[in-house]
C-alpha cells in the first residue's frame, strides 16, 4: 500500500474515483527503472537525488513518488563493508579521544592503529565507517518489472491504500474459496453469502490502525483478483477529514487489467517457514554484546553466522532475521504513543534485550521530555 499522503483520488457527489496510473505513464515508467539499473551498487542518497529530478519532469509528484515506492519493493538495499560500523566508530572516537586531533597527519595516525587493530586496510576502514547511515546503504539487488507492470502494481497499491479507509466492504466472485473465506476472519466478523456467487461483506470502523489494516485488506483482494467475474464495492471516508463516505466500484471487466498484486507478500511468506533452519545466535544478534558473550572477537562471530548460511539484514552492529525485522517494524508502526516505555514493551516481546540500540539503528530518535520519567520516541523516518 502507498503512504496515505501519497494517495491520488477525487470526490464527486457519489463516488471517489482514484487517479490510476495508465498508458500515458509508460514514458514515466520507463524513466524511473533505468534510473533504479543505473543506481545499482550506488548509496541510496545518490538514488534519491536522481529521483528527485524525476520530480521535475512535470508529472504530479505523488505519482512519481508512489511509483517508487513500488520499485523500493524491488530492491534491496544493504551495508557493504567489512566491518560493522558501530565497533569501528566506537574504537576511533576512543583512540581520538587520548589526544588532539590537529592535523591530517594525526588522523592518519589514529586510523593506522584502529586498522591494525582491526587486522584490515584504511580504506576498507575508512568505508566502514559510516556505512550503517541509510543515505550509505547501496542498491545492492533490483528486479526491474516491465513498465506496464509498474503502474499495475501501483494501481494495486493505490486501491489497497484507498480500502484502509473504508466503513463498507464488499466482494463478490463465482465459485468458492475457502482461503478467502479464512482471510476474511482476520479483518473483521463478516457476512457470507453463499451460492453460485460468492459474497462477503464486512463494516469497518475507523482504525488508527491503517497499516495493519492494510495489510489484512491486502490479503483478502489479492486472491480476489485470481477469481473470474470478481467485484468489489466501498464506503470510503477518504480523506479522513471528510465524514460522508463515498463510493468505491471495481469490477474485473472495467479494472482487470489495470491492477496486477504485488508478489513481494508471497516471496516473504515462503522465507519465513517455521521449518527453516534457525540460528544457535537467536534472530536478533547484537555483535559486539554476542562476541563478548562467546569470548571471541567480532570477525571469528561474523565468520560463524555466516558458515549457518542463514540470511540477516545488517542494521550495523545488529543482524536481524527480515521476517522478525517486518514483524517488529509493523508492531512499531502500531505503538499506542510515543513513550519509550511502550517502545520497549514492544521490543522485549520480540525477544529484543537491547531495545534502545536497536530503535537508533531503525532511525527512532529517543528524547527527555520535561516531564519526570517521560522519554519519547521519533521516528525519523517511515520504517
Amino acid at each position: 500500500m502507498l503512504p496515505t499522503d501519497l494517495i491520488r483520488a477525487h470526490r464527486t457527489k457519489e463516488k471517489i474515483l482514484p487517479d490510476y496510473a495508465r498508458e500515458e505513464y509508460i514514458g514515466l515508467a520507463k524513466t524511473l527503472v533505468t534510473v533504479y539499473k543505473e543506481h545499482i551498487d550506488k548509496p541510496r542518497a545518490t538514488l534519491s537525488e536522481a529521483l528527485q529530478d524525476c520530480e521535475e519532469l512535470g508529472y504530479d509528484f505523488k505519482l512519481v513518488r508512489g511509483l517508487t515506492e513500488v520499485l523500493n519493493s524491488c530492491s534491496i538495499f544493504g551495508i557493504r563493508s567489512i566491518l560493522p560500523a558501530l565497533p569501528v566508530r566506537k574504537a576511533l572516537f576512543e583512540e581520538a579521544a587520548k589526544y588532539p586531533v590537529k592535523s591530517e597527519a594525526d588522523r592518519q595516525k589514529i586510523l593506522s592503529e584502529v586498522a591494525t587493530r582491526f587486522k584490515v586496510n584504511q580504506k576498507d576502514l575508512e568505508e566502514s565507517m559510516y556505512a550503517d547511515l541509510l543515505e550509505e546503504q547501496q542498491l545492492i539487488d533490483f528486479k526491474a518489472p516491465e513498465p506496464e507492470v509498474l503502474y499495475q502494481r501501483y494501481n494495486f497499491a493505490l486501491i489497497i491504500s484507498l480500502l484502509t479507509y473504508a466503513t463498507r466492504l464488499s466482494v463478490s466472485f463465482i465459485g468458492k474459496d475457502n482461503k478467502i473465506e479464512d482471510l476474511s476472519e482476520n479483518l473483521a466478523t463478516p457476512k457470507i453469502a453463499l451460492g453460485k456467487i460468492t459474497q462477503i461483506t464486512f463494516e469497518l470502523k475507523p482504525t488508527k490502525q491503517v497499516s495493519t489494516r492494510g495489510s489484512k485488506i491486502e490479503d483478502i483482494i489479492t486472491k480476489i483478483l485470481l477469481k473470474n467475474d470478481w467485484k468489489i464495492s466501498a464506503d470510503v471516508s477518504y480523506p479522513p477529514r471528510y465524514k460522508v463516505p463515498r463510493l468505491l466500484e471495481l469490477e474485473k471487466n472495467l479494472h482487470g487489467k489495470l491492477l496486477k498484486e504485488d508478489p513481494v507478500e508471497e516471496e516473504l511468506v515462503i522465507e519465513v517457514r517455521p521449518s527453516q533452519k534457525k540460528s544457535k545466535f537467536g534472530e536478533i544478534i547484537f555483535i559486539e554484546e554476542t562476541a563478548n558473550k562467546q569470548g571471541i572477537t567480532d570477525r571469528e562471530l561474523l565468520k560463524q553466522i555466516q558458515a549457518e548460511k542463514i540470511k540477516y539484514v545488517d542494521l550495523g552492529g545488529i543482524l536481524i532475521h527480515p521476517s522478525k525485522l517486518e514483524s517488529i517494524k509493523n508492531d512499531l508502526t502500531e505503538a499506542e504513543d510515543d513513550d519509550l516505555k511502550n517502545y520497549r514493551r514492544i521490543l522485549k516481546s520480540h525477544g529484543c534485550k537491547n531495545p534502545i540500540m536497536l530503535l537508533e539503528a531503525l532511525n527512532y530518535i529517543i528524547e527527555p521530555t520535561g516531564e519526570k520519567g517521560r522519554v519519547k520516541v521519533y521516528s525519523l523516518r517511515k520504517n
